[in-house]
This record gives C-alpha cells, structure tokens and sequence, in this order.
C-alpha cells in the first residue's frame, strides 16, 4: 500500500496533502486497484458529511470514475450505503450513474437492493435506467 494510500485509509488530511504534495500519484491503485478516491468515499470517516479528503484529492487529479478490480466504483459503494452527500459529490465531478461492475450491479440496483429511497430518487433524477 502506498503512502498515500495509507494516509486516505486512516482518513488523515494532513498526511494526505504532505504526500500529495510531494509528488504521490492520487490514482495509484492497490493491487485490486482500489484508488485513494475510492477508499475516501466508499469508507467515509464517522462524519460522512466530511468532504475536505475526497476534494483534496479530486483537486489534485484523482479520477472518480476509475473502477476497482471488480469494476465497482465509488459511486455504486456509496449508492449502497446510502451516503448522498458523498454521491452527490461523485456524480457532481463525473461519476457514471450507470456504471455497471462485473456481477451486473449499477449504483441503482445496490441502492434498491438496500431499501435506500432517497438514492434511488437521486440516481433517477440524474439519469439513472433499470437494466
């Protein structure tokens, strides 16, 4: 794991922006190709409102739409756990709300698979299809 890696994991700010400032790469993946932006959104910290870490580093580059190993992005993760200010902030800087991963899930069908209303009414209202 890199250390900025490390640093997003442990949702540490300050860490973050040392390495970021140093020159470390805000979309260099783990070996499952998990990104910084992806372990910012999908694990927010107790405070999912907080958004000072995933807009530091879509600032710096990272790509909210670059998918994991499984072809699970950020957005179908939060679409999941039902964390809409973190959804909204993906979809704002590019996020697909179709994308689909490699078992056929969009963030719509985790969000209906969760009970999540109110993400389900915001996927459509920013495009969304059933499949």
């Amino acid at each position: 794991m890199s250390p900025l890696l490390w640093a997003v994991s442990r949702h540490d700010l300050p860490m973050a922006m040392l390495f970021l400032d140093r020159g470390a790469d805000p979309n260099q993946p783990k070996k499952d190709r998990v990104t910084p932006i992806f372990l910012a959104t999908v694990f927010p910290p107790a405070d999912a409102d907080d958004l000072s870490l995933a807009t530091l580093l879509v600032e710096r580059g990272a790509d909210v739409t670059r998918p994991s190993e499984d072809r699970q992005t950020p957005l179908l993760w939060a679409a999941f756990y039902g964390h809409g200010r973190i959804a909204d902030f993906l979809v704002q800087h590019g996020a697909d709300v179709d994308a689909v991963d490699r078992f056929g899930q969009t963030p719509l069908s985790m969000a209906e698979r969760q009970h999540r209303d109110d993400m389900i009414s915001f996927l459509i209202s920013h495009g969304a299809t059933k499949r």
